[in-house]
């Protein structure tokens, strides 16, 4: 799954609205957003730490070989759980 479908399923699964996700992107238009959640835009590396510091959840590297990927389809809750 390519970064701007992860994008968009977290931000689906989050309820987050896609204003909010422009926000956090630092993106000004809907247009903008839907370009990048369709591969058309690459994000550059403060959109993906955005991202990832905002929903509190992973992106998945699309250039690791698979069993080196953390378990990318773990639940975000499991992230956002206090350490013990």
């Amino acid at each position: 799954m390519r970064i701007g479908h992860q994008i968009e399923a977290t931000r689906q699964k989050l309820g987050i609205p896609v204003f909010k996700m422009c926000d956090i992107l630092a993106i000004e238009t809907e247009l903008e957003y839907h370009k990048i959640t369709t591969g058309w835009v690459s994000l550059t590396t403060y959109q993906k730490i955005m991202f990832i510091a905002m929903t509190e959840c992973p992106l998945e590297l699309h250039n690791t070989q698979p069993q080196q990927l953390h378990n990318a389809t773990t639940d975000c809750a499991e992230y956002r759980k206090p350490q013990q």
